[in-house]
């Protein structure tokens, strides 16, 4: 079955993001911005749908993912803007999406909410809209939360209309719902999420005989995937030596256990062990690894990677930029979205647009920044031909590092 994957997605009510806020999910999107701006938010909510559609979803919005792999206290209660509350525009937490074909229903809105007597978690609502932007149906929940049912006002012939939700995904044998459900099944195992920490490959492991659709968020299982698929490892080791002249190999080291390694180009020194190579080159790994995978038609449709750039050289930087176009590039064009700080990856980004390696429509960038009141807006920036942004929002991304610049140019003159 070919899986369409979502072209937008829009949040209300959530964390920084009290009103309706939307982004593209562009072959290749980035998102900058000052600290807590909002950015992780945004792309941890793509990670929560990818977990809350699985068969074992426990929630609408199931933050089991996070509480396993971020060292922070998550629950649902702290999903929800916690600031002026004439900002919000309807009650509930909405998650929207939409997909990038004609097929419909081109778009679904879920309004998610917290029963605080209860303790729980429900779908409060459900909006879907078809290709020329016409209504479909409204639904709000007039049961108990803890039945975790969910009672339409009207369906489109004005019947009562009964929905139990597994996680996101509506229930089976139901014409009005049945394209949306499709949709949500067909992002299972289709969401990738790198948290920004990524571990180190262990220094020798053995095979376990089983090829992972996804990563783990802390990228640990990428040398398991390599031993696995011969012509993955060939494409990650292409990026290695491409980038900084390396050659990864992964070698039977101890009668089944191998050991991943990483050693200039020309050989004169010893085989070195990934792990000891420093932490950019361990980083890089899961990074290159999911994009390698991505860019199979089986694989993920959805990358989401928190600072993909950490702890790697400017010059490393600019050519996994080159490296995420290319995968960007794919023929069933994944979405790549990247939490980022990095002037050399944008840099590297817009070098590949002007070469003619990604089409500048391709590529989107927004600068997240909060307002007086808390609230996060986004200026959107796009591309011409030559790599050059639309609109000087970009520039805000850059001017701390122009700004300390000129201000030691200015002790040098004056002393």
């Amino acid at each position: 079955m070919r899986v369409v994957r979502p072209s937008t997605l829009t949040v209300a009510n959530y964390r920084s993001f009290p009103a309706k806020t939307s982004i593209r999910l562009a072959p290749l999107t980035l998102l900058y911005g000052w600290n807590n701006a909002g950015k992780s938010a945004l792309l941890r909510m793509l990670a929560l749908v990818g977990h809350s559609v699985r068969e074992s979803a426990s929630a609408p919005l199931d933050l089991s993912l996070l509480a396993r792999y971020l060292d922070i206290n998550v629950d649902m209660a702290g999903l929800f803007w916690r600031g002026d509350s004439s900002l919000v525009e309807e009650a509930g937490l909405l998650v929207g999406l939409e997909w990038e074909d004609d097929a419909n229903p081109a778009k679904v809105e879920l309004v998610i909410d917290y029963s605080s007597d209860q303790l729980r978690s429900y779908v409060r609502g459900l909006r879907l809209t078809d290709r020329d932007q016409r209504a479909v149906h409204w639904e709000v929940n007039r049961g108990e939360p803890s039945l975790r049912r969910f009672v339409s006002m009207a369906d489109l012939d004005g019947a009562p209309l009964e929905l139990s939700f597994v996680g996101l995904v509506p229930p089976a044998g139901i014409p009005q719902v049945e394209g949306v459900r499709a949709r949500m099944l067909g992002l299972r195992d289709r969401i990738q999420w790198l948290r920004g920490v990524r571990v180190k490959p262990p220094s020798s492991f053995s095979s376990t005989g089983a090829v992972p659709r996804l990563l783990e968020p802390d990228g640990s299982d990428a040398v398991q995937v390599l031993l696995t698929d011969p012509a993955l490892r060939s494409r990650v080791a292409d990026f290695y030596e491409t980038a900084c002249d390396r050659v990864l190999e992964l070698k039977d080291v101890r009668g089944g256990q191998y050991g991943a390694f990483l050693t200039p180009k020309n050989r004169l020194v010893k085989e070195i062990p990934l792990q000891d190579t420093g932490e950019g080159m361990a980083q890089c790994l899961p990074v290159v690894v999911a994009g390698a995978m991505a860019e199979r038609s089986e694989g993920p449709r959805v990358v989401l990677i928190e600072e993909p750039d950490s702890h790697l050289h400017p010059r490393v930087q600019v050519a996994l930029a080159n490296f995420l176009c290319e995968v960007a590039n794919a023929p069933h064009r994944p979405a790549l979205v990247l939490e980022t700080h990095s002037f050399a990856l944008m840099l590297g980004v817009q070098l590949a647009i002007a070469r003619g390696r990604i089409r500048p429509e391709d590529v989107c960038v927004y600068w997240l920044d909060a307002g007086l009141l808390g609230a996060t807006y986004l200026n959107e920036v796009t591309f011409d031909a030559k790599g050059t942004p639309n609109s000087d929002a970009l520039l805000d991304v850059f001017a701390e590092e122009s700004r300390i610049s000129q201000m030691l140019s200015d002790i040098y003159v004056a002393g």
